[in-house]
């Protein structure tokens, strides 16, 4: 919960930038929020017993742009998917400054007032309309991975100085800096529903197999055998290659035309064995780690009730 608004308080984007507490209500500092921005993520505004959804307008938005603003969000009434639409407020207001949401009927609350409305802002308390009504805002991200996929384990953690190539996936590596699990290990993936997010300099990338034989050795020991996307959501991923001479992305274009995707490692004939290339890339020597998930055969949906058959021989 980032806002209890209580009433008598006077809530502007400095209260949002700033935080504010008292024994009345709270805004927590909208800049604790910052890694969101291209995450999938809602607030919800319980306001005189209502509640209506509010997302970011685009992927840049920020929490702190999006409580900022009178028009830098999506509405829905219901929070269901595909059920957002752009809506505004009102340029003096913070939110949605009590005009018609995108369905045509429900008013959007405002969250605070613009400083130039008038005597500073002072005259306008709380949440409106009616102003100095009380509202909350609860804060909701959807996860990086969609839920289904649960996390099998860490594969890489690379540190940084050690040159990883497709011996090094083969035949695991460890120190004190970092770790390699053998690729082999992973060898009952084939055909099954897995992915892996590699986090890169503070940005996280999702790479499926490219066919249901490919195997995690050969995803990893490659710079073709996968597919790509940047939100890990269902339908997002797309073909992609890297250069010839690394493993992993190369640094080239992913499917979206705008993300770089990172290297995992080098080949042998990159120069000198590979052995200049440390870590990952780019630039190399960049630390990166590598977390496998694997979704169940069967759906979590579904509850065991018995093993009906066990034939033996």
């Amino acid at each position: 919960r980032t806002v209890d608004s209580g009433t008598g308080q006077s809530i502007q984007p400095s209260t949002y930038q700033n935080g504010w507490s008292s024994e009345s209500g709270f805004v927590k500092k909208c800049g604790d929020y910052a890694d969101l921005v291209g995450e999938d993520w809602l607030i919800v505004v319980t306001f005189d017993g209502s509640r209506t959804c509010y997302k970011p307008r685009t992927s840049g938005t920020s929490y702190c742009g999006m409580m900022q603003s009178y028009n830098q969000f999506q509405v829905s009434t219901t929070c269901a998917e595909g059920s957002f639409g752009d809506a505004s407020g009102r340029s003096d207001h913070l939110g949605g400054g009590w005009n018609l949401a995108p369905d045509g009927v429900t008013r959007m609350p405002s969250w605070g007032v613009q400083p130039f409305a008038g005597n500073g802002g002072s005259n306008y308390k709380a949440g409106c309309c009616p102003w100095n009504t009380a509202f909350t805002v609860d804060l909701y991200k959807a996860p990086f991975v969609p839920e289904k996929f649960k996390l099998v384990a860490r594969t890489v953690d690379s540190g940084t100085g050690q040159s990883i190539q497709p011996s090094t996936y083969q035949n695991g590596w460890s120190s004190e800096s970092g770790f390699v699990k053998k690729c082999g290990d992973y060898a009952d993936l084939v055909g099954e529903d897995w992915l892996i997010v590699v986090t890169f300099d503070g940005s996280r990338t999702c790479y499926k197999p490219r066919t249901s034989g490919t195997s995690y050795c050969g995803m990893m020991q490659s710079y073709n055998q996968f597919q790509v996307s940047t939100t890990c959501a269902e339908g997002s991923f797309g073909d992609a290659s890297g250069r010839s001479d690394h493993l992993g992305g190369g640094w080239n274009l992913a499917p979206d035309g705008v993300t770089r995707m990172p290297s995992w490692g080098v080949q042998p004939f990159a120069g000198n064995g590979g052995s200049n290339y440390k870590a990952g890339c780019c630039p190399w020597n960049t630390a990166f780690t590598v977390d496998l998930y694997k979704a169940p055969f069967v759906p979590e949906k579904f509850k065991l009730v018995a093993r009906t058959v066990d034939s033996g021989t």
